[in-house]
């Protein structure tokens, strides 16, 4: 038992700790790196990198509160001291802190000579991919990720894998006719519909997802780009002055 961390105990179930145990569970706050062995870790904060212990941290909000921080609660749950539900780890998710006004305007201007590089087919689609980040909150799909291979290598877009998403943006004509055409077999006790097979294969598209999208992935906005991809964007839209179907309002 630490008892460093035992001091806590009795704020854990304080409305103001419980939110700040929820926040530590997310991706977001993963963790840059910890040390085990002086029970420390090192998180990445809006202003920059903060140095967390059991019983300080330096964030604004223990130097206000004097209580656990997300960031105490998630180095104490790294440390097998505490539990936290469905904590996600996922260092790609890590906000980067955030820039000066000096420092925004470097960063656009390093995006779009980038994007300038690509060519126009690539800044197409980079502008889709921005559209549905910002004003769809969904992801760009992406059968064939190697034409995207330098944004990709240059930190510009990031990978995802998604298997039920996968499924759910083909339609059901097209899942059940390549999962035919692989001679896939249904198993018995599913009904022969269509409907019922497309939502079996939902429930299980970490199985059918490898069979027939193999390549298939999601791409979203990564890395520093977050904090200027508003403005990359509309110099995207203002540049090829025109609308795919992404930007047709439902």
């Amino acid at each position: 038992m630490n008892t460093i961390w035992e001091r806590w105990k009795d704020f854990h179930n304080e409305p103001d700790s419980l939110k700040r145990i929820k926040s530590a569970a997310l991706a977001e706050n993963t963790p840059i790196s910890i040390d085990t062995n002086n029970f420390a870790g090192t998180f990445q904060g809006s202003h920059g990198k903060y140095e967390t212990e059991l019983d300080k941290c330096q964030c604004v909000d223990f130097s206000r509160r004097h209580k656990p921080c997300k960031h105490m609660y998630r180095l104490a749950f790294e440390l097998g001291l505490f539990s936290l539900d469905d904590a996600k780890s996922d260092k790609s998710k890590i906000k980067s802190p955030t820039p000066t006004p000096k420092k925004r305007q470097e960063l656009f201007e390093e995006v779009i000579n980038k994007l300038e590089s690509y060519g126009d087919d690539i800044a197409y689609c980079f502008k889709d991919m921005l559209y549905l980040n910002l004003y769809r909150d969904s992801l760009y799909p992406c059968d064939d990720v190697s034409i995207f291979s330098q944004p990709i290598t240059d930190g510009l877009m990031h990978i995802i894998t998604d298997p039920v998403n996968t499924i759910k943006v083909h339609t059901k004509k097209t899942v059940i006719e390549k999962l035919d055409s692989i001679g896939f077999e249904f198993p018995h006790e599913i009904k022969t519909t269509q409907k019922a097979r497309y939502e079996w294969c939902i429930e299980n598209a970490e199985l059918i997802t490898p069979l027939i999208f193999r390549n298939f992935v999601f791409l979203e906005p990564a890395g520093d780009l977050l904090s200027t991809k508003r403005k990359v964007y509309s110099y995207l839209l203002q540049k090829f002055d025109s609308y795919s179907y992404f930007d047709i309002e439902e």
